[in-house]
């Protein structure tokens, strides 16, 4: 039995994946412009589950201002899914804090890197990230060999976060 659904499977993935291809080619003038999707929430599958098992929650060491550039431009191949800003950072534009969608949930963000929990691998496939502003005071020993050893010759330290902050994360 189970061999017949593989091979029926593998059946329609070879038929539909080259007529998806061919739609390419093919006129859709004649469909009405109205039609939408009904989602039916009466009939739902039971085959089937969710692709987020973690939150991860990060603090990114820059202000607002960096911290945005940084997780929405391309050339730094980061990403978070929420940016919460720190209240009193000079660069964030508002006196209200607000959180900050940056990409959509459904979407796989890239803020956990390489990485691993128990037998689970690449975490970014499997969670939501968050990332809240906090911003570290770094120092460069120069006393030491000025080859940048984080461990050896760099050292930060990092504030208590901003209460707001937190009862934006975690609403009471």
């Amino acid at each position: 039995m189970r061999s017949m659904i593989i091979t029926f499977l593998l059946f329609l993935v070879l038929i539909i994946f080259p007529i998806s291809q061919a739609n390419d080619h093919l006129d859709f003038s004649s469909i009405d412009k109205d039609l939408q999707l009904k989602k039916i929430t009466k009939y739902q599958s039971d085959s089937v589950s969710t692709r987020v098992r973690f939150i991860v929650i990060h603090f990114t060491s820059l202000n607002w201002e960096d911290s945005l550039r940084v997780l929405t431009e391309e050339q730094f191949a980061v990403s978070s899914h929420y940016l919460i800003p720190e209240s009193e950072d000079q660069s964030y534009p508002s006196s209200k804090l607000s959180i900050y969608q940056l990409v959509d949930e459904k979407d796989r963000a890239w803020h956990a890197g390489k990485s691993q929990w128990e037998e689970r691998t690449n975490i970014n496939d499997q969670s939501i990230g968050i990332e809240l502003v906090n911003q570290a005071e770094c120092n460069f020993n120069t006393d030491k060999d000025m080859r940048l050893l984080y461990r050896e010759n760099y050292s930060c330290t990092f504030p208590n976060f901003d209460s707001k902050q937190i009862d934006l994360l975690i609403p009471c």
